[in-house]
């Protein structure tokens, strides 16, 4: 499984993601660049401001509901 194909189930089954997230689960350096790539594929991902404790400032990705996979 590609590191694409990491990201789109993680997005799809558990959620949100960020780039922190996307090192530490599955090596991806490029979190920005996979998420384009899915983009382009046809899903609908967000992004959305997070304030870490440091102050720090990073993305959190995330389906729009219309792209979440029914579990019905």
């Amino acid at each position: 499984m590609s590191q694409t194909d990491d990201i789109r189930y993680h997005l799809e089954h558990y959620g949100p993601l960020t780039a922190l997230s996307a090192v530490k689960l599955y090596g991806c350096l490029r979190l920005a660049a996979r998420i384009l790539e899915l983009k382009n594929e046809g899903m609908n991902i967000s992004s959305t401001p997070m304030r870490l404790e440091n102050g720090k400032v990073v993305a959190m990705y995330c389906l729009e509901k219309s792209d979440v996979p029914s579990t019905v």
